[in-house]
């Protein structure tokens, strides 16, 4: 597995509830999300701020349910939590997710009076399947270890020449443009060499060129759409 490590707020001053910020994920899998974060309203100088406990923390508009929260307010002026699963509340995908974080509290007076309510710390480990390089033949799609010199399974070699490129529709990878040349070696999508069908076009952003409704770069001229 591979985890990576978003920060959200760094032991960062705060101001009126609620603190709200937008992350984006752009990762194709996500095996697990997990969440940890400090507040403190004490700093404020007030005895009366603390975390709300009915709404402690929303992802995406929906409840974190923190463990083993208390429901005393005088408990809930500096909180830490730890490794807290949200895998279920946030989206990814690889062209970009956002992904909205809230966190709610309660201020007293003299904190309403004030610019800063506290200190907040929130950070997210990200963890991803390990994904096994492979590269796709041009051919019959097949996947192929990368230092593989013929397919495993129609035997034809994996360089291939020729002077014209072109790029995959969905990732956007260049590929050789030559009639049997079918699939993308770096994803594995088949290339549409047909005329799409009617009602199923758009036009190129760049070049007009009519490209297929779902391709995500154009064929033509490499532009994303």
């Amino acid at each position: 597995m591979a985890s990576a490590r978003h920060v959200i707020w760094n032991n960062e001053k705060i101001g009126p509830s609620p603190a709200r910020r937008t992350v984006i994920f752009k990762y194709p899998e996500v095996e697990k999300v997990l969440l940890s974060f400090s507040i403190d309203l004490a700093v404020g100088g007030s005895s009366r701020s603390y975390l709300d406990p009915s709404k402690p923390i929303t992802v995406n508009g929906k409840l974190l349910r923190l463990p083993d929260l208390q429901s005393d307010p005088t408990s809930l002026r500096v909180v830490e939590k730890s490794d807290i699963d949200i895998t279920p509340l946030v989206a990814s995908s690889a062209l970009g997710v956002e992904n909205v974080f809230e966190v709610n509290y309660i201020l007293g007076d003299r904190s309403l009076l004030k610019r800063q309510a506290g200190n907040l710390s929130l950070t997210l480990s990200i963890i991803t399947p390990e994904r096994k390089m492979v590269r796709f033949c041009f051919f019959c799609g097949a996947p192929n270890g990368l230092g593989a010199k013929q397919c495993v399974r129609c035997g034809k070699l994996l360089e291939v020449g020729g002077m014209q490129t072109t790029v995959c529709t969905k990732c956007g990878e260049t590929i050789p443009l030559r009639s049997d040349v079918r699939f993308c070696d770096k994803c594995g999508t088949l290339q549409e060499t047909a005329t799409p069908e009617p009602g199923r076009t758009k036009s190129c952003k760049n070049c007009g060129a009519a490209i297929d409704a779902d391709a995500v770069f154009c064929s033509k001229c490499g532009t994303p759409q």
